[in-house]
């Protein structure tokens, strides 16, 4: 419980302190364009996607550290069963085969 809030904290604050350098990059980036630029309707217009596709680099981020992390459990628990008895490893390595090709599969469609 308290291990989630830290996460949480952490992952907040870095979101903050993440788009807070894209938000000054942008701006930085927005005044030195010549100001042609701006009545050009397709300029504007990639400055306002970049703006918003600045937010998925943070989810991004975060959702490479908790594959990581995932990966990391999974192998210490692997290792752990297997040395109890190497039966209970490879049943847990064929357990979770399906679920993973079934999540990789829902990811591609989405």
């Amino acid at each position: 419980m308290a291990s989630n809030k830290v996460v949480q904290y952490c992952q907040a604050m870095q979101e903050d302190i993440l788009n807070g350098k894209i938000a000054l990059e942008m701006m930085h980036r927005t005044l030195s364009a010549d100001l042609e630029f701006f009545d050009n309707p397709a300029y504007y217009d990639k400055v306002q996607s970049a703006k918003r596709d600045s937010m998925a680099i943070s989810y991004i981020l975060w959702s490479a550290l908790s594959c990581i992390s995932a990966s990391v459990s999974f192998i210490g628990a692997f290792a752990v069963l297997y040395q109890a008895n190497p039966l209970y490893g490879i049943g847990t390595m064929v357990a979770a085969t399906p679920a993973s090709m079934a999540a990789a599969k829902y990811t591609k469609l989405i």
